[in-house]
């Protein structure tokens, strides 16, 4: 157990301090406020040093030059063009259906997406035999048919010419009759003889009758074999007809889309087996504006077209960026405009090896470029439309500097307009965007093109 004298309190003042700890705190202390003030007095230095610096001169920066592109005018006599855009379609093109059904026999190699075909290629032969079975069994109808024809009007014929003969032998007795008539009115011929001239005369006008109503019974009966023989032979020209329409030919040159036919395969009457586009002939629809049509050629009506078309020419990029070409011609216009945009279609036909010549195949569904050449115009400034600023002005470089100009537009037509006066020959006429036109202000051409360039560009 512990002493009792251990639980009595101790005095706090027999209790050591730790004196050299506390004094090297405090120490650290005003190091560190030693070192905060020396910082502080410097950085507060150097700041009134800076302020009393004086800053170096500023030079003035050269004014910026207006960076342009620009064509360079060229009055003279110009042939109105413009360019528009179409894609290529197929003139012609057909739906291969077959008029008959049955079993494919032979089908044309090239019957199948992107096969080619030549006019005249046998595309299909379906199985005949039907058919065939079908044409024999309607001969031998007609054969009968015309038999039994045959045999009623021979029968005509005898009854006709034992009628002629009963005729006669009537005419006979009747004259008999009146001269035994004649003999017994005056006492010459017995009752007897007159009784026996009357029956031969009643037994030959029934020979007569009976002749005339056979004949007539013979008639409906010739009438109606006739027409059923008409039935038969409409009905074997129908087995002939389909006979026909088991094999198919290609009306032109083309290729198939849209279906395949394969031997063996079973086809039904009225079902498409495939689409045949004409690649002999193409149209290319390229919409435009009346406005524009009747700039490009005043003197061309729609129906004009159709004996005077309007030459033009058609262009494209192949898949390696090469350029093609192909002459063309209008031939005609679109029924009506279009509610959207109030523009018709022009129709472009061109026929490769025919009436016009192409570098490369055309192809359906492929974009291309169409230029269009009009009436010629006398004096003018083509320029583009871009370059006719508002309040008809253009922004013209005179002497490396920007000065506005006005001009007089004569009409715009694509994407050209014709000034017929403001511009000079040799004008250097800025096309690019210019957001303050200051009269005065540097310029530097970037680019500068003659307008051949400019609508080869566009």
């Amino acid at each position: 157990m512990n002493d009792p004298n251990d639980l009595q309190p101790q005095d706090p003042d027999a209790a050591g301090t730790d004196a050299p700890g506390v004094m090297s705190i405090a120490r650290i202390a005003f190091n560190a406020a030693a070192v905060a003030a020396v910082l502080f007095v410097g950085i507060m230095g150097m700041k009134a040093l800076v302020s009393m610096r004086k800053p170096p001169p500023r030079k003035p920066l050269p004014p910026q030059a207006l960076k342009v592109e620009a064509v360079k005018a060229a009055v003279g006599n110009h042939t109105v063009t413009m360019t528009a855009n179409g894609a290529v379609a197929a003139k012609n093109q057909i739906k291969i259906i077959p008029e008959v059904t049955g079993k494919v026999l032979f089908a044309h190699p090239g019957f199948r997406d992107g096969g080619v075909i030549r006019k005249g290629d046998l595309l299909y032969r379906i199985n005949p035999a039907d058919l065939q079975s079908q044409r024999q069994s309607a001969s031998a109808g007609i054969s009968a048919l015309q038999q039994e024809i045959g045999y009623l009007e021979e029968r005509k014929r005898t009854l006709e010419n034992e009628l002629a003969q009963a005729l006669k032998t009537l005419d006979i007795a009747e004259q008999e009759a009146a001269r035994m008539q004649r003999l017994f009115d005056r006492g010459a011929a017995a009752e007897a003889e007159v009784n026996q001239a009357r029956l031969s005369v009643q037994s030959g006008r029934e020979r007569v009758e009976a002749y005339r109503s056979n004949i007539a019974l013979i008639n409906p009966s010739i009438e109606k074999i006739t027409a059923q023989l008409g039935v038969s032979r409409a009905g074997l020209d129908t087995v002939n007809l389909n006979l026909d329409r088991t094999e198919y030919r290609a009306p032109f040159d083309g290729v198939i889309v849209s279906g395949a036919l394969e031997p063996g395969q079973f086809v039904a009457a009225g079902q498409p087996l495939a689409v045949l586009q004409d690649t002999s002939a193409f149209e290319i629809p390229v919409p435009m504006s009346l406005q524009d049509w009747r700039a490009l050629a005043p003197n061309r009506s729609a129906r004009s077209l159709t004996s005077d078309p309007l030459p033009v020419r058609v262009s494209w990029e192949d898949e390696t960026g090469g350029r093609h070409e192909c002459t063309g011609d209008v031939v005609r216009m679109g029924p009506q405009l279009d509610p959207r945009n109030r523009m018709v279609d022009l129709v472009v036909e061109v026929a490769p090896g025919d009436r016009h010549q192409c570098d490369a195949p055309l192809i359906p569904g492929l974009f291309t470029t169409v230029e269009f050449r009009g009436q010629a115009l006398d004096n003018v400034v083509p320029i583009p439309r871009r370059a006719l600023r508002e309040g008809n002005k253009a922004y013209i470089v005179e002497k490396g500097k920007l000065a506005v100009r006005s001009v007089v537009p004569w009409r715009s037509i694509g994407e050209q307009v014709y000034i017929k006066q403001g511009l000079r020959t040799g004008d250097v006429v800025i096309t690019s965007v210019v957001e303050e036109a200051i009269p005065g202000i540097k310029v530097q051409v970037l680019s500068l093109s003659d307008m051949d360039a400019e609508q080869k560009k566009d």
